[in-house]
């Protein structure tokens, strides 16, 4: 794919004109691209040359985290997050290619979504800060999966005992943290 966009994957800071973040757990390993685990340790390296070079960063998914199984994994967008501080640089300054920036609504309507007005449109996401406030800054509907990344703090910890039910407070304390208001509340999403 990199060769398409005339890319080529480098692992040495020195020889890098940006930064492309779409992983958390692996590099691209010069000339081949293919992905060399690394650990935080090393990410933090990595990180720490970069920023003393003040390189571009892109950002492919800016989420915080992700849920795997029962755990909070982090994502690309806390790399950003750590760079930002690194470097001095705001947040904004390093570019989110993923909601909540508009670009990926504007492109996911340029290719699949051309003749559905916006009004027809519903974005599904378990996280406010990024899905929830992406469709609401993008002025489409949204389903927010609240057992999602915010699971734990809003329906407990699932320990079973039936004290799990959706915590309305806690709710909106977060919806006006990030705010972010959702369409529809949904505790879970399958097909």
């Amino acid at each position: 794919e990199t060769e398409r966009l005339n890319v080529v994957a480098v692992s040495d800071p020195a020889k890098a004109e940006f930064i492309l973040c779409h992983g958390t757990e692996a590099i691209s390993v010069e000339d081949s691209g293919t992905p060399r685990p690394v650990d935080s340790v090393e990410t933090e390296r990595l990180l720490e040359q970069c920023a003393q070079r003040s390189l571009p960063m892109l950002v492919a998914n800016p989420d915080l985290v992700t849920v795997q199984g029962t755990a909070l994994v982090p994502m690309p967008g806390s790399l950003a997050r750590k760079y930002s501080k690194m470097t001095g640089s705001p947040l904004q300054s390093i570019h989110l290619l993923g909601k909540p920036s508009p670009v990926i609504y504007n492109l996911a309507c340029k290719l699949h979504l051309q003749d559905v007005p916006r009004d027809a449109i519903v974005s599904v996401g378990d996280s406010l800060e990024h899905d929830i406030k992406g469709a609401n800054q993008f002025g489409v509907d949204s389903v927010f999966i609240s057992r999602g990344i915010h699971g734990k703090v809003l329906h407990g910890d699932g320990d079973g005992d039936g004290d799990d039910a959706l915590d309305f407070v806690e709710l909106d304390r977060l919806v006006s943290e990030y705010e972010a208001r959702p369409t529809i509340l949904a505790d879970t999403f399958a097909i």
